[in-house]
């Protein structure tokens, strides 16, 4: 009797230091800096260049894949589980919205004068021919501009709403282009200052159309609900019309976000699956370049474990960038090691084409992270046949040299609109 108390006290003791570790992980999540989080979704096809790994290894066909971290639920794939503790129009959402209505001609003027001044002085600065599609930016705006002329003329109505709802479709089109200029830009002296004017643009663009979105469901949903509630309750707070603007923004924007995947509302890790649920874990920015870099050894080893406890024998855990906004790594690397001892891998993705495994090659594994040669991080799980994994991995590689990899140095925090 005495000998079950002893394990029931020591389970429920291991059980309450989980919980712990748990919540300081998604605390770290949540305090992220939440307005930048809500223009950084990034597109499937994204997900090769960046993390070095070829689509079908990311996504295998028929395979289970959680992706922790997609504001704008953009992977919405067959098979995928979106982890996600808010949407990105819950985590920004336009606050003073008759300043957004006063605003909008000078936004809109601001606006195509940046993003038309910057495609003009690239295309007339190199000779080299650019895509059709980044050819389609000029036009595009000119269509863009024409919507917004018609959306101030005319009179609060459903009209109005269809072309603001047309417009940031179109906006968010010219912010895709001009994603894809970086890699039309001839590298040289003045790359990285086109390369930062771009990403400025796309943030641009992206806020424009979020501000416009916005706009629309105030005047369609929320501004009539508003009204409906404080008659019924006779008055509301400014506590009681910021959960309102909350619920109605959660019902409205997160829960029609996918056709295929699955979204499930919570922050990793304190989201508990199964045991080997998964054949893959993706992570593209929302771990690496947010919480890395004030992750405790404990919350690494922790978080190493968690990966490998849902992952299936053959799966891996993906994470990337590996050099964004993170120098340090002290931490991660007691993490990777402690990992190691305890049966598991870790192996870095690098941008000269190789998968180095820190329990094989653990000073090169070092070397490599430290020069940021590395465009990704795979975790392996304990009860795996690493070499196997390692050997499909390298099959799996984009065989990209270092020019060709996507750098993208974004100060967000310069970002309005």
């Amino acid at each position: 009797m005495h000998n079950n108390f002893d394990a029931e006290t020591h389970e429920a003791s291991e059980s309450l230091q989980r919980r712990g570790i748990c919540q300081e992980i998604a605390t770290l999540i949540r305090n992220y800096d939440v307005p930048e989080k809500a223009l950084t979704g990034r597109q499937p096809y994204m997900y090769e260049s960046h993390s070095g790994i070829s689509h079908s290894e990311l996504f295998p066909q028929g395979g289970s894949v959680l992706n922790i971290g997609d504001p704008y639920q953009k992977v919405d794939l067959p098979g995928v589980t979106i982890l996600e503790y808010e949407s990105g129009e819950e985590a920004r959402f336009t606050g003073d919205y008759i300043k957004g209505w006063n605003n909008l001609p000078g936004t809109i003027d601001k606006f195509t004068g940046e993003v038309l001044s910057l495609y003009q002085r690239i295309c007339q600065e190199h000779n080299e021919p650019v895509s059709a599609e980044v050819t389609n930016i000029e036009d595009d705006l000119i269509v863009i501009t024409g919507l917004l002329a018609d959306i101030r003329d005319i009179e609060q109505s459903t009209e109005k709403y269809q072309l603001m709802g047309e417009a940031s479709e179109i906006i968010r089109t010219v912010a895709d282009a001009i994603a894809k200029l970086t890699k039309e830009i001839p590298n040289g002296n003045d790359s990285r200052f086109y390369s930062s004017d771009i990403i400025k643009a796309w943030y641009r663009c992206q806020g424009f159309a979020l501000l416009i979105q916005d706009l629309v469901l105030w005047e369609e949903s929320i501004r009539p609900e508003l009204l409906q509630e404080s008659i019924r309750l006779g008055g509301v707070s400014d506590t009681q019309e910021s959960e309102i603007i909350r619920r109605i923004v959660a019902r409205e924007r997160f829960i029609k976000k996918t056709q295929h995947a699955e979204v499930i509302k919570g922050a990793w890790p304190e989201v508990e699956f199964n045991d080997q649920q998964f054949d893959r874990i993706i992570a593209s920015w929302s771990i690496t370049a947010h919480i890395f870099r004030v992750m405790k050894p404990h919350h690494f080893v922790f978080f190493f474990d968690e990966m490998s406890r849902i992952l299936k024998p053959d799966g891996v855990a993906y994470l990337w960038p590996m050099d964004h906004w993170y120098s340090d790594y002290g931490n991660l690397l007691t993490g990777v090691t402690s990992y190691v001892d305890d049966g598991g891998d870790a192996v870095v993705v690098t941008i000269n084409n190789e998968c180095v495994s820190y329990a094989k090659e653990p000073r090169y594994f070092i070397s490599q992270l430290e020069n940021r040669n590395v465009s990704s991080l795979a975790i392996l799980p304990k009860h795996s046949n690493k070499d196997k994994i390692v050997e499909r991995m390298r099959a799996a590689m984009l065989h990209m040299d270092s020019e060709s990899v996507d750098s993208e140095i974004m100060d967000e925090n310069e970002f309005e609109f």
